[in-house]
């Protein structure tokens, strides 16, 4: 069986085709991806090495736990 590409998908997606939602979701995840395993890291920290308004940020990874994609805890370690 032979699979072949679309089309579309050579294509490349205009930047303001992606929300800065989006963008700032990436790049927080981006963020704790890097950070070290096992140690907390806080939304004030991604929020300032990031540029990311901190509430919007709280609202992104509120509905990034939602979806399962990450895991929170409430407080300060």
């Amino acid at each position: 069986m032979v699979v072949d590409r679309p089309g579309w998908l050579d294509r490349t997606l205009p930047a303001d085709m992606i929300s800065q939602k989006a963008k700032y979701a990436f790049k927080a995840l981006v963020s704790l991806a890097q950070a070290p395993k096992g140690e907390p890291v806080f939304i004030s920290d991604i929020a300032e090495q990031q540029s990311i308004p901190k509430k919007f940020l709280e609202q992104i990874l509120l509905d990034l736990k939602r979806h399962g994609i990450l895991v929170s805890r409430r407080g300060k370690f």
